[in-house]
């Protein structure tokens, strides 16, 4: 079997235990187990811990590091040489030097793959050396072809058909009971919605504020839960639904709840909203949309994706009140139950674990016949 190995360069230094880093960064790296039964599978990370960990068949291997532009671990470079890979898979753009004295150490036939998460390209002589490691890099994958849009305008990706559209996560989370969700949570609104997102410009809860205030005049059914981990425009969205009768009334500021109770809001509403301007993928949509909730997002690419261009939701233009209304007056035609079986039935078949290793499998066998 070939053998690739998986490698994260970013140093967190607040972590000593493997068993920590495996459970933070699962909905990231689950595929690995997939993959792991048609490639022999090796994941490398650095943390503040040196040693080897065996989780679901996987082998971790575990190095102390810097987050420098210019550093290197020595003892991962004699590692990823000892083990004789067919193919590197390198987590995140922003390491281009360590791919570049990574590629030195490998044989020519070793295939280099490059996942995108959110990084955006750099400027200055930080992007010259990105533009440099374009040359040695055989694939990069990212959620959408649309992400790639940035790193070819800013003459990075010179070739395009290097890019692959491979879904950067998933998650393990199921769709429970929807009326004992409710109950425990003290839902009572027909048509419930969840917002699960920083209260920052990016998500923009003031554009989805705006249209559901103007859609509560006509239905008034209608409930919307805000669940946030960051206060960014706490204070904005606080006097915005505070000074409007309806919002007022009809909208709770959630807050910070834990991620092992979100599968409970999941199930127990109708239809998840989202105003974000920009995602490499969409953790909270892909946790959503698992739990049977609706979505209702922007257009952007990854979003695009995952909803098979609206198909499985509704999409609204980016910070734009009067589309986000329209799309918010069709819900009154839909049905919700038929709708929501669809969306699960849609994540099980084709936004899974097992999918993300298929297609990362599919990307190793198309270099290897080049």
């Amino acid at each position: 079997m070939h053998k690739l190995i998986d490698i994260s360069f970013h140093y967190n230094e607040a972590m000593t235990e493997p068993e920590t880093v495996i459970n933070r960064y699962k909905e990231s790296n689950e595929y690995l187990y997939y993959l792991n039964k048609w490639l022999v599978v090796r994941s490398v990370k650095h943390i503040n811990y040196i040693g080897t960990y065996t989780n679901n068949e996987v082998l971790y291997r575990f190095y102390k590091g810097r987050n420098k532009f210019f550093y290197i671990s020595f003892n991962t470079l004699k590692y990823i040489k000892d083990e004789k890979p067919d193919f590197v898979l390198i987590q995140g753009l922003c390491f281009p030097i360590q791919l570049l004295i990574t590629k030195l150490i490998l044989p020519r036939s070793c295939k280099v793959l490059v996942q995108h998460h959110v990084e955006l390209p750099f400027t200055g002589i930080r992007r010259f050396f990105q533009k440099i490691m374009d040359r040695y890099v055989d694939a990069y994958l990212f959620t959408a072809l649309g992400n790639a849009e940035n790193w070819v305008k800013a003459g990075i990706i010179r070739d395009e058909k290097k890019c692959f559209e491979v879904l950067e996560a998933s998650t393990y989370l199921k769709q429970q009971n929807k009326e004992i969700s409710k109950k425990a949570l003290g839902l009572t609104g027909e048509n419930n919605f969840l917002w699960v997102a920083r209260l920052n410009n990016e998500k923009d809860p003031l554009t989805v504020l705006s249209a559901f205030a103007k859609h509560i005049e006509v239905e008034l059914t209608a409930r919307l839960y805000m669940i946030f981990q960051t206060n960014d425009l706490l204070e904005e969205v606080v006097s915005k639904v505070a000074n409007h009768i309806l919002l007022a009334k009809y909208v709770t500021l959630v807050g910070r709840v834990a991620h092992e109770d979100l599968v409970t809001w999941y199930s127990a509403s109708d239809y998840y909203i989202s105003g974000s301007h920009k995602e490499s993928t969409g953790y909270a949509l892909l946790e959503a949309m698992a739990c049977g909730c609706i979505p209702v997002v922007t257009d952007i690419p990854s979003f695009k994706k995952i909803t098979a261009n609206g198909q499985y939701g509704f999409l609204y233009k980016i910070g734009d009140v009067k589309d986000l209304v329209k799309v918010l007056a069709l819900l009154q035609n839909v049905d919700k139950k038929m709708l929501s079986e669809k969306v699960v039935e849609y994540f099980n078949s084709q936004l899974r674990f097992e999918n993300i290793a298929v297609s990362i499998y599919d990307v190793c066998s198309i270099l290897k016949t080049e």
